[in-house]
C-alpha cells in the first residue's frame, strides 16, 4: 500500500496527487460497477462489462482495485492497436476489439453486456447516430 498512497485513488502512477477530478470520475464509475458485480455474485453470476474506447485502460485499472473485480468480465474496444502512446494492460480484459464505434461494432452481439462504459469518447466523434444506437444495443442483458 505504500507506493499506492502516492497515486490518485491508489491506481494511477502518473498522477501522484491524491485527488484528481478525472480519476475521481473513474473511481465513481468503478465503485458503482463493483456494487453491481457484488449483486451479480450474490445471484450466482458474473457481471459483463464493455469498455468502449478503453484507451490506456483507466476504467479497468480502477475496477481491478475493487473487491468484486474477480466477478467482472470486461471486454474492450479501441480504435487502433498501433497507437504507440498507449500502454494498455491487456490482462485486465477478456477481449479487445479494434474498430470504429461509428461503424457499429457488428462483431458484438446485441444485449450482451450488463454495463457499457463510454468515458471520454463521444466528444471525439462527429457522427453520433450509429454510435449511440450501438451503445444502447450492446447493453441491457436480462437479469
Amino acid at each position: 500500500m505504500g507506493a499506492a498512497r502516492n497515486r490518485a485513488f491508489g491506481v494511477d502512477p502518473k498522477r501522484t496527487q491524491r485527488y484528481n477530478l478525472r480519476q475521481a470520475r473513474y473511481d465513481a464509475i468503478a465503485s458503482d460497477i463493483d456494487a453491481l458485480a457484488g449483486q451479480a455474485a450474490q445471484a450466482g453470476r458474473r457481471l459483463s462489462v464493455l469498455d468502449i474506447g478503453c484507451g490506456r485502460g483507466t476504467a479497468a485499472a480502477h475496477l481491478s482495485a475493487k473487491p468484486n473485480f474477480g466477478m467482472i468480465d470486461i471486454d474492450a474496444t479501441e480504435t487502433d492497436p498501433e497507437r504507440k502512446y498507449k500502454k494498455l494492460d491487456t490482462s485486465l480484459y477478456r477481449s479487445i476489439l479494434y474498430g470504429d464505434l461509428t461503424k457499429g461494432y457488428p462483431e458484438l452481439r446485441s444485449c450482451s453486456y450488463d454495463v457499457v462504459i463510454c468515458e471520454q469518447v463521444l466528444e471525439h466523434l462527429t457522427d453520433f447516430d450509429v454510435s449511440i444506437e450501438t451503445i444502447f444495443r450492446r447493453s441491457f442483458t436480462s437479469p
